[in-house]
């Protein structure tokens, strides 16, 4: 009888015990998501066209509407977006890409090749960079309904590199709507691409709507930087345009924004001890000396011995601190003369021609026979890191022995003053991401005076573009045409500074690559 007892008891224990365990055992709570991302961006675009320029706010909205064939990993590298396969010649001048098949625009029609056809083909027209390449005419056609090819003149080995471009990039959008808008622009009505957001609508001077396209057919579960599946994770985005960075910062802390775009570095302290935000950052810009180099021009740039005096005469770490002071532990920048950032496949890592040597730079000046005349130097205070960089910079070329003409300008004018090749000598600038040597602005004749037009450098990217493979094409930028560039100081490059973010700790999801990288972003309410 007392074992039975025993047995009875211990039962009840075991018993009360589970009973316990289920009682204590936390409840889960399934975490419910807002329907929209509020973005407080900087800047509204001046065209919705993606093609026609290089400008960031341009290329950020019309990335997240519109894909391209190809599209860049994390590791700058182009992967197959909108094409599933692609073959090239052995001497790369006939590439042909097979497309993927159900993909749908947002007008609803599918994509076919006579609408990739006419896509590339108008890019070619507006894009001086591809032009470098594609320069005889050549066209992109329609083989069938899902293939397009294209056979080129000279070798182009870095065409998908090209293609994967952020700026000015090659959006795909249907025949008919570059039909309707021939040699115009595209305007927010005609925003008809295949990315998992649709354009909605464009409040001047107040905002971006965009909503999720439910016909969106990613081309792999994969997801590395731009490459992949680009499905949303909120049914509408809305990009606000303030100006003003304090209302910005303001708007993310009140819970306005979830997302706040381009903070100031002197605001990075205050962003740190936001309760509920965090700082993200990405280092997006190369600040650069960009000289006028025109043969028809009045600069004495236009020598490279003369170029080679300011690469002595300047100091790198100096510039960039005076273009961006370091605010407490937070150092926004790294000096680095070569022609691409730190984190690119390109970037060679070798010892710049770029060096401080004030004493050389001196006895060059006096062998040059330097007579006093003003070296003229423009600036504008539209972007703070341009002007603070160039009041460093004249302190430096004044300490060698030159007399220095300031001459700041707006941003409009400065823009126009660049483009003729007189009256100046060199000017601050950042240009966009570039993922190849055949993509840099810089070392490519344009518009603009400070950029390049070397036989003996055009004659070596020639030569890139014919080697058989990306790994062969970077040895051969990091062996010779780096050297040579840096040596005729055709640009410099000072280096590289963050682009900071303020977030909300309720955003999931969100990694800044060279942008609003927001596919896949959710909001926590």
């Amino acid at each position: 009888m007392k074992r039975i007892r025993n047995l009875l008891f211990c039962s009840m224990l075991v018993l009360g015990l589970v009973s316990c365990s289920e009682k204590k055992a936390p409840a889960t709570t399934e975490v419910k998501y807002k329907d929209v991302l509020s973005i407080a961006y900087n800047a509204q675009p001046s065209t919705f066209d993606p093609m026609v320029t290089g400008a960031t706010a341009t290329a950020e909205v019309c990335r997240l509407v519109f894909e391209s064939l190809f599209e860049m990993d994390e590791h700058g590298d182009p992967r197959p977006q909108l094409c599933e396969s692609y073959t090239k010649s052995d001497d790369n001048t006939q590439w042909t890409f097979k497309l993927r098949k159900g993909v749908i625009f947002h007008n609803g029609e599918e994509m076919k090749a006579k609408d990739v056809a006419a896509s590339m083909n108008r890019w070619v027209s507006q894009n001086t960079i591809i032009q470098r390449a594609i320069k005889n005419g050549e066209k992109f056609v329609a083989d069938d309904e899902y293939t397009v090819s294209i056979k080129i003149d000279s070798p182009t080995l870095m065409l998908p590199n090209m293609i994967a471009q952020f700026s000015q990039f090659a959006a795909i959008l249907p025949a008919s709507v570059i039909e309707s808008i021939g040699s115009g622009t595209l305007q927010p009505k005609d925003l008809i691409g295949t990315g998992s957001f649709k354009f909605i609508e464009w409040a001047v001077d107040s905002y971006i709507k965009l909503e999720a396209f439910d016909g969106y057919k990613p081309c792999t579960t994969e997801r590395s930087g731009s490459y992949g599946d680009r499905t949303t994770g909120v049914k509408t985005v809305m990009i606000y345009f303030v100006t003003d960075p304090q209302t910005r910062l303001t708007g993310l802390e009140t819970g306005e924004y979830d997302i706040a775009v381009n903070i100031n570095y002197t605001d990075v302290p205050r962003l740190k001890t936001m309760r509920g935000v965090k700082m993200m950052s990405e280092t997006f810009n190369v600040l650069t000396v960009t000289m006028n180099k025109d043969l028809n021009g009045d600069s004495i740039m236009k020598d490279e011995k003369w170029r080679q005096v300011i690469g002595y005469a300047i100091n790198l770490d100096e510039i960039m601190e005076g273009a961006i002071p370091s605010v407490g532990d937070y150092k926004a920048y790294y000096a680095d003369a070569g022609y691409f950032g730190k984190d690119s496949p390109w970037h060679s890592g070798a010892k710049s021609a770029v060096t401080y040597n004030p004493e050389k730079a001196k006895a060059l000046l006096k062998e040059l026979g330097y007579d006093g005349s003003p070296l003229r130097m423009m600036t504008t205070e539209a972007y703070t890191e341009f002007y603070n960089a160039t009041l460093v910079m004249k302190q430096q070329l004044e300490a060698v022995g030159f007399k220095v003409q300031f001459d700041v300008y707006d941003w409009g004018t400065m823009l126009t003053k660049l483009g003729s090749t007189k009256g100046w000598d060199l000017y601050p600038m950042n240009y966009p991401f570039a993922n190849n040597p055949c993509s840099n602005m810089t070392l490519m004749k344009t518009n603009a005076s400070g950029f390049t037009n070397d036989p003996k450098l055009n004659s070596l990217m020639s030569e890139l573009q014919a080697l058989p493979d990306t790994d062969k094409a970077k040895a051969f930028w990091n062996r010779t045409i780096e050297p040579y560039c840096e040596e005729a100081m055709f640009i410099i490059n000072l280096g590289g500074y963050d682009f900071v973010y303020g977030v909300s700790d309720k955003v999931e999801g969100f990694k800044p690559f060279y942008g609003l990288d927001i596919w896949g972003t959710k909001v926590a309410q």
